[in-house]
């Protein structure tokens, strides 16, 4: 599985557990807001398309988003230049690609529901895609008709004066 692939599921498995645990987002959301009493300025409404999201809702998921990357770019840390380069790509990819594409079209009323669906549907559509290409017998069909079709043709091309 490509890094991008690994980061987004990593990503992923930790914004839906934390959306699936009240004490863990609780934190996350304190965490996050550091006891501002300002905590307007932490629901990413324009960020992440929530505008029209309770103030609750979207204080938690901008919370869980938050602690999330955090949790996913330390564990993909490294000194390595280009690999930092590419995690920055690739957090950016989720912010302003991924999350977006999830978080479109959620019905308001209750969306932190909605939410955990679509992440556990885009992380069976990631696992289906891992399972697919890391199958050595995926290609075995395609190939086999080829060389069926060749001994076929050979075979003609022999018989014919």
């Amino acid at each position: 599985m490509s890094l991008h692939k690994q980061f987004k599921c990593f990503f992923l498995n930790h914004l839906l557990k934390l959306l699936d645990n009240d004490n863990e987002l609780e934190q996350a959301r304190k965490g996050f807001q550091q006891n501002d009493e300002h905590h307007e300025r932490y629901l990413c409404r324009f960020t992440f398309g929530l505008q029209n999201w309770k103030a609750e809702d979207a204080a938690q998921l901008s919370a869980a988003i938050a602690e999330a990357l955090r949790q996913t770019t330390l564990e993909f840390f490294t000194t390595d230049e280009s690999k930092l380069r590419l995690i920055q790509e690739i957090t950016d990819n989720i912010k302003n690609q991924l999350l977006p594409g999830l978080i479109s079209s959620i019905d308001v009323i209750k969306p932190l529901g909605e939410m955990k669906d679509k992440i556990r549907r885009e992380l069976e559509t990631l696992k289906n895609e891992a399972t697919y290409f890391n199958n050595p017998y995926v290609l075995f069909g395609g190939l086999a008709a080829t060389a069926v079709i060749t001994t076929v043709a050979w075979s003609l091309s022999k018989k014919s004066p």
